[in-house]
C-alpha cells in the first residue's frame, strides 16, 4: 500500500524556560524530521519559535506564516512534539485545529496520539 505524500510544516517552539532546561529547537527539529522522513512525507517548512511562550502564539509571525500555509494548501500537515508546544492556551489550539479540519490538513503531535 502506498503512504500518502503529505507536505508537512515543523512547529518548532521553546520557552526561555525549556532553553534553561537544555531543551533545543535542534533536538525537536531532528526528531521532527525523523519521523516525516519515516512516514516518507515531504518537510516544505520549519516554524522556529524561539524563546516565545505559548499563552498565545497565534500574534506571532510563524504562526501567521504557518497559517497561511495551510490556508493555501501548501502544507498539509504540521508535526509538533507535543500539544503544548503549539500553544498553551486552548481557546488557540481550537482554532488551529478548526482551520486545520477546514483546510484537510491534519495536526500530528509525537507525544500525543490525536486526530
Amino acid at each position: 500500500m502506498a503512504m500518502e505524500h503529505k507536505r508537512v510544516g515543523i512547529w518548532l517552539r521553546v520557552s526561555t524556560e525549556d532553553q534553561v532546561k537544555g531543551e533545543s529547537l535542534e533536538v525537536h527539529e531532528r526528531r521532527a524530521r525523523s519521523y516525516a522522513e519515516a512516514k516518507g512525507w515531504e518537510v516544505m517548512e520549519v516554524y522556529r519559535l524561539e524563546a516565545v511562550s505559548g499563552k498565545s502564539v497565534s500574534g506571532h509571525e510563524e504562526a501567521k506564516r504557518m497559517l497561511v500555509d495551510v490556508r493555501r494548501g501548501h502544507i498539509t500537515g504540521l508535526i509538533f512534539s507535543k500539544l503544548a508546544r503549539l500553544s498553551r492556551n486552548n481557546r488557540e489550539l481550537l482554532e488551529f485545529a478548526d482551520i486545520f479540519k477546514t483546510c484537510g490538513a491534519d495536526l500530528i503531535s509525537l507525544a500525543e496520539a490525536i486526530d
